[in-house]
């Protein structure tokens, strides 16, 4: 079994190099501070991994000419109104009668007096 004088031996060298206690300080703060890089790197990278950040990305396909012809052809023929009925101004939507379904007030029912 270890006697005191010889589990204080380290304590009594290190009193006897260093009075105040800098160096012991120093190297712990150093070993608390480089402990805490590590974590937040290590949940980073795992952070940035499970969020999808370096996934492939796939490649676009290419668009040939008969494709950007067509996409320019739509766009001319949009803009220019071509495509569009000729009785734009006609309103053709027709008035339904009311239902339980549309009309809320219909499905209340009367209280008796």
């Amino acid at each position: 079994m270890m006697t005191l004088p010889m589990i204080t031996a380290g304590a009594e060298k290190m009193m006897a190099n260093d009075p105040h206690g800098l160096t012991l300080t120093l190297i712990s703060l150093m070993v608390v501070f480089g402990c805490l890089l590590i974590l937040y790197g290590a949940y980073s990278l795992s952070g940035a991994i499970f969020s999808g950040k370096f996934r492939r990305r796939k490649a676009e396909p290419a668009v040939d000419g008969e494709t950007e012809a067509a996409i320019a052809a739509a766009l001319h023929l949009y803009m220019s109104e071509q495509v569009h009925d000729k009785e734009a101004d006609i309103i053709t939507i027709k008035p339904r009668k009311a239902s339980g379904w549309t009309d809320k007030t219909l499905t209340l029912r009367k209280k008796a007096l």
